[in-house]
C-alpha cells in the first residue's frame, strides 16, 4: 500500500472521515450556500447585508432541493417526508439553518438510513434442516420408536384414520388392501416416491 491507500483503510478501520469524501462534501456545501448573482449594486449590498448573519449557512429547502437528495428522492430511496424526518433528527426545526459540521453529519444521517434499509431488504436465513431425522432412521430396527419421526397431530391423524377402517371389525385388522387405498400412499405411489414393489416388500417385513 502507498501512504494514500494506508490512509483510506485506516479511514475505514477507525471510521474516520474519508479525505476525498470530505473534499466532496465541501465542495457541494459551498455550492449550496453560495449568494446567487445579483443584477444591480443595490442588489448585491442588500443580498449581501441579508446574507451577513447566515454566511456560509444551509437552510432546509436548499438541502432538500440538494442534487444529490433530489436524485434520492426520485429514484424512491427517500420520500420528501423521510428526508424532512432526518433533517428534524440532526437538527431539529426546519427553519434553522446549519454550518459545514452539520451538513457532514446530514449526510451520514442519509447513509445511515440506506445502510439500514439494505439491511432490512436482507433474506432472513434459513433454518438449516437436520439430517439426522427420519430420513436416517431405521424404522424396521428393534429400537426404532415411531413417535420419534411422527408429530401428535401426524399420529392422531393415522390413529384417527386406523379406527375408522377397523372399528367395525373384529378383531380389528389392517389389511394390505386398506394400505393400498389409503389415499397418502395413493399419493407416494402417483408421486413416485414409492413404487408398489417397495410397498409390498415393506408390508412383508
Amino acid at each position: 500500500l502507498n501512504e494514500q491507500e494506508a490512509y483510506e483503510m485506516l479511514c475505514m478501520v477507525r471510521d474516520l472521515p474519508d479525505p476525498e469524501q470530505e473534499q466532496i462534501l465541501d465542495f457541494e456545501f459551498d455550492k449550496l450556500t453560495a449568494v446567487s448573482g445579483a443584477k444591480s449594486r443595490r442588489t448585491i449590498k442588500t443580498q449581501e447585508k441579508e446574507s451577513s448573519k447566515t454566511k456560509g449557512l444551509l437552510s432546509y429547502l436548499n438541502f432538500l432541493n440538494w442534487s444529490d437528495v433530489q436524485e434520492m428522492i426520485n429514484e424512491e430511496i427517500f420520500t420528501v417526508e423521510e428526508v424532512t424526518n432526518i433533517w428534524r433528527d440532526v437538527v431539529g426545526d426546519l427553519d434553522s439553518k446549519v454550518d459545514r459540521v452539520t451538513f457532514g453529519r446530514l449526510n451520514r444521517a442519509l447513509d445511515d438510513a440506506i445502510d439500514a434499509m439494505d439491511e432490512d431488504e436482507e433474506p432472513a436465513e434459513e433454518p438449516e434442516v437436520s439430517t439426522s431425522g427420519s430420513s436416517q432412521v431405521d424404522p424396521w430396527a428393534k429400537s426404532f420408536q415411531f413417535k420419534t419421526v411422527f408429530t401428535d397431530e401426524s399420529l392422531s391423524e393415522i390413529n384417527e384414520y386406523f379406527n375408522s377402517l377397523t372399528a367395525s371389525r373384529s378383531p380389528p385388522l389392517y389389511s394390505f388392501t386398506d394400505l393400498s387405498n389409503w389415499s397418502d400412499m395413493k399419493e407416494l405411489l402417483a408421486e413416485g416416491q414409492l413404487t408398489k414393489e417397495g410397498l409390498v416388500k415393506a408390508w412383508n417385513e
